[in-house]
């Protein structure tokens, strides 16, 4: 317990086409916290 992974879900099976894991991500756990792909987009797209 007390464990913590960085998990990266998508919509299809990555060993069969590994486009799946750019094209359906779902969004990324890291560090803990839970990013859905629609604010990870709007991070990239941020420009000061």
């Amino acid at each position: 317990m007390g464990k913590r992974a960085d998990l990266l879900p998508v919509g299809g099976n990555p060993l069969e086409d590994v486009a799946h894991i750019d094209e359906q991500r779902r969004g990324v756990m890291a560090a803990g916290a839970w990013y859905p792909e629609t604010e990870l987009r709007e991070m990239i797209a941020y420009d000061p």
